[in-house]
């Protein structure tokens, strides 16, 4: 059941010296499955939203929804390595609400469609010697 349980892509919190940015990084690789905007985490972490824009970038080197996206997509890479759920079930469990939106934000972050992802990943799987 390892396999199916939430958040289990090997994300750790990179630490800022922030710590209302922590809060947020935090909240982000527990709750990426969820629909997420930089208004609610302003709210959540009580600072203006556009303060708070500038600030996560100049600690993080991202802006809010690129982080967001990265830790969705490295989610998705995991469940496309490890399970045999479809794209679509995929995209949705990771927080992508449109299966052609996932498509596109996967495709640009890995260069590879999310079923060429997993075909390569099963190719490399292939190659390896079995296990004593």
């Amino acid at each position: 059941m390892r396999t199916y349980a939430k958040g289990l892509g090997g994300q750790r919190p990179q630490e800022t010296d922030h710590p209302e940015i922590n809060t947020m990084i935090r909240y982000l690789l527990h709750h990426y499955d969820e629909d997420i905007s930089l208004q609610a985490m302003a709210q959540y972490v009580n600072m203006d939203e556009n303060y708070l824009s500038g600030l996560f970038k100049k600690k993080t080197g991202e802006t809010f929804i690129n982080y967001l996206q990265h830790i969705r997509v490295n989610e998705a890479r995991f469940y496309l390595e490890q399970t045999d759920l479809t794209v679509a079930e995929i995209g949705e469990r990771v927080g992508f609400a449109n299966p052609s939106y996932f498509f596109k934000i996967f495709k640009r972050w890995t260069k590879l469609t999310p079923n060429e992802y997993r075909q390569q990943c099963k190719g490399r799987a292939g190659t390896e010697p079995p296990a004593p």
